[in-house]
């Protein structure tokens, strides 16, 4: 039930919203469509693999992004710009220290 109001949220923002929200509407809908590829009715042999998110994945990098750009240049106050830019910087550190920790393992 989840699933079908959010492709309902990612069709109204890729079709009937303002044209700042089409392209994050656009990455939801990629990430839907682009895993419905990946779960049919037809049998996998595979089925929990990890390369199976790569293509879905841009979707959801394209709706953050976007989002992050929208709420940034809405945004008035610069405490707020700044607290907004500070956080991202903190999630991507946090994530290639994460990254680069995790190689650590698959070295060998």
């Amino acid at each position: 039930m989840l699933h079908a109001s959010l492709i309902k949220f990612a069709v109204y923002l890729a079709l009937r919203s303002k044209a700042e929200w089409k392209i994050a509407g656009f990455g939801i809908l990629w990430f839907y469509v682009t895993s419905s590829v990946e779960s049919s009715i037809f049998p996998i042999n595979d089925i929990i693999m990890e390369h199976r998110t790569y293509l879905p994945s841009a979707g959801i990098f394209i709706f953050f992004a976007s989002a992050i750009f929208i709420v940034y240049e809405k945004t008035k106050v610069r405490f707020w710009r700044v607290a907004l830019i500070t956080a991202v910087v903190a999630i991507v550190v946090a994530s290639a220290g994460a990254a680069y920790a995790r190689n650590g393992l698959w070295g060998n």
